[in-house]
């Protein structure tokens, strides 16, 4: 009997001690607290969910297990969760402390990841409540990122769609595109209007030469016109005749207010010019001389033209007004006329 009762003993001191080296495996000797140990400090953590999170999950203050959780309550109101914890005394939490929840392995598992804050900060107090967050898992983030790729084919495939559209209407010749690209017409009419602002473009370059050539000789001196604009005696001479041009039509003013009261002596029929102008017959002869004014004003728009021609072969040193633009001999005939003036 006493060796049976040894025995037995033996047994039940082996299966505490089994008991105990378990529970310090897989637990931590961290968390393994005795009687006389000093107690746990206690928090509050806040999260909008906890994801699968468990009572007696392990609370991790860098990496290491250094407290649980404890409880965990369900706020009705907002929904956030109230998660009570536990760590070891000596971990001492700053007020810009943090908690996430993350995944303890890759096939599931959660844990409570703390940390503590700024050694600067001072000491969070247990009352005050930690704001948590929860980070998502690999197959969260894997069918979040396939929900996205899923929405970008379908916006790809839409897009190709219309562009398949497009290229309908395009090839049978609808809107804008589609009949630039297949109308002859258009095609005939944007060819031409091409070759017109092309030869527009060249006839531009070859009047902006023009000038160019005429403003280069006047620069240089060359010519009459040059002469005209560079000699200050002549400069002064063309200011005293412009100045007897305004005495001519000052005088040509009084001439014009005398033949106005001529005019009106006429137009009350007094005189020899009056009676012919009053006389019917007269008008009659009046009328055909207007029809002969306008044939004279054809011959004026004629004549026009012809000036036009002549400038153009003055630019070019054509003819004696070439020769007056471009040949310096002329500027003393030029000279000896304002002289005569």
């Amino acid at each position: 009997m006493r060796s049976r009762d040894i025995i037995v003993g033996l047994l039940f001191f082996s299966a505490i001690g089994v008991a105990l080296y378990f529970a310090v495996t897989l637990r931590g000797a961290a968390q393994l607290r005795m009687p006389w140990d000093a107690r746990d400090k206690t928090y509050t953590v806040r999260f909008p969910h906890v994801g699968g999170l468990g009572e007696n999950a392990s609370v991790w203050v860098s990496g290491v297990p250094k407290g649980q959780v404890r409880k965990m309550y369900v706020d009705g109101v907002t929904g956030e969760v109230e998660v009570t914890i536990t760590l070891d005394e000596k971990i001492v939490l700053r007020e810009d402390c943090s908690a996430e929840i993350i995944s303890s392995s890759a096939f599931g598992g959660r844990t409570i990841a703390i940390n503590i804050g700024s050694p600067r900060k001072p000491e969070l107090s247990e009352s005050k409540p930690i704001q948590g967050t929860i980070l998502e898992d690999i197959f969260t983030q894997a069918s979040r990122s396939i929900g996205k790729i899923d929405q970008g084919i379908d916006i790809a495939l839409d897009t190709l769609k219309d562009v398949n559209a497009i290229i309908k209407d395009v090839r049978a010749g609808r809107g804008p595109v589609g009949t630039v690209l297949y109308d002859e017409k258009v095609a005939d009419d944007i060819a031409a209007t091409t070759r017109n602002i092309r030869e527009m473009s060249e006839d531009g370059k070859n009047i902006t030469r023009d000038i160019s050539d005429i403003t280069s000789k006047v620069n240089k001196g060359d010519g009459t016109a040059a002469l005209l604009l560079n000699d200050p005696d002549l400069a002064q001479r063309v200011k005293n005749t412009v100045k007897n041009v305004e005495d001519t039509a000052d005088n040509a003013a009084s001439i014009s207010r005398s033949g106005r009261s001529i005019a009106s002596k006429i137009d009350e029929g007094k005189g020899l010019i009056g009676m012919a102008v009053n006389d019917e017959e007269t008008a009659e002869n009046a009328k055909s001389i207007v029809r002969k004014t306008d044939k004279a004003l054809d011959e004026v728009g004629r004549a026009f033209a012809e000036v036009a021609d002549i400038a153009g072969k003055a630019n070019r040193g054509e003819g004696t007004l070439g020769k007056i633009v471009n040949d310096d001999t002329l500027y003393n005939d030029l000279l000896n006329g304002i002289n005569t003036l």
